[in-house]
């Protein structure tokens, strides 16, 4: 997994899951491309609101703001099409420690109240990752 500053590494169940919803999310974005949807760019901010550390785990609670600008012309944004896509999706992330000190992600958790998932995330419910 590549992060903003360099790989992130994951236990080895996270790194396989990460692989599944990373392929479902290239599936799902051959979709949209087949309907003429398609993103020229993003953004994510994140905003930590929490961390909590003991000897063997760390909580980390944040939110990430995403924005998806699409490839519309000036034109068709002129006319009405939408800009940009965005979304605000709170997640809870959990780092193992290593026998030998290093953190590997354990766990990444999108807190949901309801609604849609953004496009950017994999739905659990009904992620399969054989498909």
């Amino acid at each position: 997994m590549e992060a903003a500053s360099g790989r992130l590494r994951a236990t080895p169940d996270m790194a396989a899951r990460t692989r599944g919803e990373l392929a479902a999310l290239v599936k799902k974005g051959l979709r949209y491309q087949g309907i003429g949807i398609g993103y020229a760019k993003a953004r994510v901010d994140v905003e930590v609101t929490s961390v909590d550390v003991t000897d063997q785990a760390a909580t980390l609670r944040l939110t990430d703001h995403t924005r998806l600008c699409f490839v519309f012309t000036p034109q068709e944004i002129e006319d009405g099409s939408p800009e940009c896509e965005e979304a605000s999706l709170p997640r809870t992330m959990t780092f193992a420690r290593e026998a030998d000190g290093t953190w590997l992600l354990s766990s990444d958790t999108v807190d949901e109240a309801g609604g849609p998932l953004p496009t950017t995330e994999v739905d659990e419910a009904r992620f399969d990752a054989a498909a």
